[in-house]
């Protein structure tokens, strides 16, 4: 559990951002799904160590 990939939480980062400077109840959002999970880039983290 201790090991992860270093933009494990950049999806997260950018949302929380977005977020900030809008002082709305409901944020509408477009079309678009990022969906990530992080057993997708093993390799990629792998070459990295």
């Amino acid at each position: 559990m201790a090991k992860r990939l270093p933009g494990q939480h950049f999806q997260r980062f950018i949302i929380e951002d977005i977020t900030a400077g809008i002082d709305q109840a409901i944020l509408t959002m477009a079309g678009i799904r990022i969906k990530c999970h992080i057993g997708n880039y093993t390799q990629i983290g792998k070459l990295l160590l």
